[in-house]
């Protein structure tokens, strides 16, 4: 992956580790939306949420107004505070999002082909306890890509947000 300000790495581990994991459960990968375009509204989406310190801020908002990031049926997960930009912090975000497919209240997301997550048993937004939305659109039978973006000045920061956006 080559792409401006850096994040090549965080990209490309962004990527390979949400397909490794649909490929586990024999799902077919999903491609990486990663032009100057799009990556510029990804990034600028992490960037903004960091400044307003609100996960999917720029998502909801649709701010900035760009190909990606609208609410309109495509979704999000974000990596706030905590997480980093780094590859290792990207792997271990994705990890733990993906980790909720085990939760008790998440187990009839597994395997679910309606949108959202709307299958018996799976709590998408956590009204329920866990949140299980994370794991929802990494393993989306109906999204085929995904844009990966960062919002942090520097791709080596611990500190940075980065989201991810599935169409």
């Amino acid at each position: 992956v080559t792409s401006a300000g850096g994040f090549d790495a965080s990209r490309t581990v962004c990527i390979n580790t949400i397909n490794q994991f649909r490929a586990g459960i024999g799902l077919p990968a999903y491609t990486l939306e990663n032009t100057a375009t799009t990556n510029t509204c990804v990034d600028t989406q992490a960037t903004n949420d960091e400044k307003q310190n609100s996960p999917h801020y720029s998502f909801i908002n649709n701010a900035p107004s760009c190909t990606w990031g609208q609410a309109n049926g495509w979704a999000q997960d974000e990596c706030p505070t905590g997480w980093g930009t780094t590859p290792d912090q990207v792997v271990a975000c994705l990890q733990s999002m993906w980790a909720e497919g085990a939760k008790a209240n998440c187990l009839g997301c597994v395997g679910c082909t309606a949108f959202g997550g709307a299958c018996a048993n799976c709590d998408y937004s956590g009204a329920k306890g866990y949140e299980c939305g994370h794991y929802v659109n990494m393993s989306a039978p109906y999204f085929t890509s995904v844009a990966c973006g960062f919002g942090d000045a520097a791709p080596s920061s611990s500190t940075g947000w980065s989201v991810q956006d599935f169409q």
